[in-house]
Formats: C-alpha cells, sequence, structure tokens
C-alpha cells in the first residue's frame, strides 16, 4: 500500500526537480555558495579556540591583533558568499518559475472542456499563480538551506567527537525525541497546509466569479 501511495509522491518531486537541472549552472553554484558560507560559520569558533591557545602559550598582543583580523576575514567572507547566493537564488528562481508557469499554461490549453467545468476558475488560477511559487519555492529554498544545515551538523558533529566525545554523546540525547516531534510536527503540517491551499482556491474562484459577474451585471444592468 504504502508503495502506491508514495510512487506518485517521488515522480512529481523527481518531475518538478527537472527544472532546476535545466540551470545547472546556477544550481550548483548557489549549492556551492551555500557550501562556502557555512564552511566559513563553522570556522569561526575554532579560529577563536586556536587564537586563544596562541595568547596563552606567546603572550602576545600580535597574535590578538592577528586573530581579530582572522575572524573579521571569515565573517566578512561569509557575508559575501552570502550576497553572492542570494542574487544567484534570485536569478536561478524567477527562471525556474517562469519555466514552470509557462509549463503549466501549456498544459491547461491543451486539456478538455471537461476539466474546467469539474474545477473554479478561482482554483485554476490559484494553482498557477500561488501552489507553482510555493512549489519552486521549497524545492529550491529547501535543497539550498538543507545543503547548508547537513553540512552545519556533520562539521559541529565531527569536531565535537573529536574534541570532547563524552559530551558529545550528553549533547545527541535528545536527538530521537526531537527527530519524532519533527515527524509528528510534518504530519500535522502537511494536514493543515492542504487545508490552507484548498481555502486559498476557493477564496480566488469566489473573488474571480464575482468580479466576473459584477461586470456582467454592470454591462448588461
Amino acid at each position: 500500500m504504502s508503495h502506491t501511495t508514495d510512487h506518485p509522491k517521488k515522480s512529481t518531486i523527481w518531475r518538478v526537480s527537472a527544472y532546476l537541472f535545466r540551470y545547472k549552472g546556477l544550481f550548483w553554484l548557489t549549492i556551492g555558495l551555500a557550501a562556502g558560507m557555512t564552511a566559513m560559520e563553522i570556522a569561526v569558533p575554532l579560529a577563536i579556540e586556536r587564537i586563544l591557545e596562541n595568547i596563552e602559550n606567546v603572550g602576545a598582543v600580535d597574535s590578538l591583533l592577528w586573530g581579530v583580523a582572522v575572524i573579521a576575514a571569515l565573517y566578512l567572507g561569509s557575508e559575501v558568499f552570502n550576497s553572492l547566493r542570494i542574487r544567484v537564488n534570485n536569478t536561478l528562481e524567477q527562471r525556474v518559475l517562469l519555466e514552470m508557469r509557462r509549463d503549466l499554461h501549456s498544459k491547461l490549453l491543451r486539456l478538455p472542456v471537461s476539466f474546467y467545468d469539474q474545477r473554479k476558475s478561482g482554483e485554476i488560477s490559484s494553482r498557477v499563480i500561488e501552489d507553482v511559487a510555493a512549489v519552486e519555492r521549497a524545492l529550491l529554498d529547501g535543497t539550498e538551506q538543507g545543503t547548508g544545515a547537513i553540512l552545519k551538523i556533520v562539521g559541529i558533529t565531527t569536531f565535537l567527537f573529536l574534541l570532547q566525545p563524552f559530551l558529545a554523546w550528553f549533547v545527541f540525547l535528545p536527538v530521537p525525541i526531537l527527530l519524532l516531534a519533527g515527524v509528528l510536527y510534518s504530519r500535522r503540517s502537511r494536514k493543515v497546509w492542504k487545508g490552507v491551499r484548498e481555502s486559498a482556491g476557493d477564496l480566488n474562484s469566489l473573488l474571480v466569479e464575482d468580479i466576473q459577474g459584477n461586470r456582467l451585471i454592470q454591462t448588461f444592468g
């Protein structure tokens, strides 16, 4: 039973993901910039640790000034990577959004009349305008932010177990509880989000039909 329900979802995800790979250069550049920003953020506490150790051993003011310069350079580099990531991500987002809406519009033009008889005009417009943007944003931002989150988790976990393995085990004790809470929240939010999208479609349908009806009434009134 699970295979029959999961297969359409997986095929939909792969079909939508294909839009990202139409612009492979921008996509991988976004991922690379996000990874670079994350790496510099992880490097800051490591640099602080090395600087403090150097000051304790040497006790020179030059070490402190050098350390401040290194930390400032890491923060500046992180902001530069983040700024470039936002610009590239926005460019990729707009291109993917245009492609998805263009293909959806072409698909709507080829559908039979029975499709439009069974659905409200507001529901269709809501899918074209809002749902496409929501899917694209979730796919693109989820991939980008997920990459940064995974790199942070892997990096912090690695250094934590290398430096303080005993403390690391205590830090990860609540992880199963957090995972369970995340699964329960995702199931609940999925149902709520579906209801929100259906309500938005009904509202758009009401607005479209009322505006069109008002224009028709005023024309023949």
